[in-house]
């Protein structure tokens, strides 16, 4: 994981501060573009405890960036996701749980 481990701590609080976020999934894939250097793209994939019928709007997304920016702003960019019932398998595969709210 490219993730410094002080970031996972801020974004594991953060996370924490929403009521509604029940788990956080990291996704990172090596990009090697012909044209420039490679890099790692960064997606960070929220679970809700109300998975979207549809696709999450512009509000919800931007909310969630503003609030994961601080702890992922070594990274310099990243992408946020929130997965539909259909899309929550693969990225739960593919990624790495970083925060899940603990049970009540």
């Amino acid at each position: 994981m490219t993730v410094p481990a002080e970031s996972l701590a801020a974004l594991r609080e953060a996370a924490a501060t929403r009521a509604d976020i029940a788990r956080v999934v990291l996704v990172e894939q090596e990009i090697a573009p012909r044209s420039e250097a490679p890099f790692v793209d960064v997606q960070v994939v929220v679970v809700l405890d109300e998975l979207p019928s549809g696709p999450p709007g512009h509000e919800l997304l931007g909310g969630l960036a503003s609030l994961f920016r601080p702890a992922l702003a070594p990274l310099g960019a990243f992408r946020v996701a929130v997965p539909s019932p259909a899309g929550l398998a693969p990225i739960t595969r593919d990624g790495t749980v970083v925060y899940e709210r603990a049970a009540a």
